[in-house]
């Protein structure tokens, strides 16, 4: 019986190892993290490219709508039919109520004139500026529940460290199936003295 507590034990050890990996080793794009904090971190994104669309209806529905299109984007339905490498995150942020946004990173070895246009209109690049965030990482069950209340909990946080939130959380899937892990992230400003 203990072999199998030991072998349960190994198999969580490498799921949990498997997440951080995938979050810090595949993720793009490139960040330096400046602060570790006690439940979050705080990085310095370089600039980055997405392919983002916007979808109406709940988060789960927009989520797999909006990544059937992303995907269709990077396997070829672009004006030049080039096949782009997907890479991570893709990323899911609410504009207004029952709107959302869910944008896929790209590949840093493009710039934005040399990303192939989208076919589809609802597919749209766009450059996100380099900018500081708070990350809070989290796993195991992701609703839109859990979602919101990790959202609420890290800006609580930062507001109670007298650090200004200057944007939208939004959440961050590490894995294409859209599950574990996940981050939320909250563009921030930090003055650094």
């Amino acid at each position: 019986m203990q072999w199998l507590a030991g072998l349960l034990a190994v198999g969580v050890l490498a799921w949990v190892g498997y997440g951080y990996l995938t979050v810090h080793n595949l993720g793009e794009p490139r960040y330096v993290i400046s602060e570790s904090q006690e439940g979050y971190e705080i990085r310095d994104y370089e600039a980055f490219i997405v392919a983002e669309t916007e979808m109406s209806g709940s988060i789960e529905s927009a989520l797999k709508e909006g990544f059937i299109l992303l995907e269709d984007y990077i396997t070829g339905d672009n004006l030049t039919l080039t096949t782009i490498p997907p890479k991570l995150p893709i990323m899911q942020h609410s504009s207004v109520v029952g709107r959302h946004i869910i944008q896929m990173a790209m590949p840093r070895s493009y710039s934005i004139q040399q990303m192939p246009r989208p076919n589809n209109p609802a597919v749209r690049l766009r450059l996100i500026p380099a900018r500081t965030v708070a990350a809070l990482h989290f796993s195991w069950w992701a609703s839109p529940a859990r979602i919101d209340e990790q959202k609420r909990e890290l800006v609580e946080i930062l507001k109670l460290e007298g650090i200004e939130v200057v944007g939208t959380p939004q959440v961050a899937f590490y894995d294409e199936s859209m599950t574990v892990p996940y981050e939320i992230i909250v563009p921030i400003r930090v003055v650094r003295q």
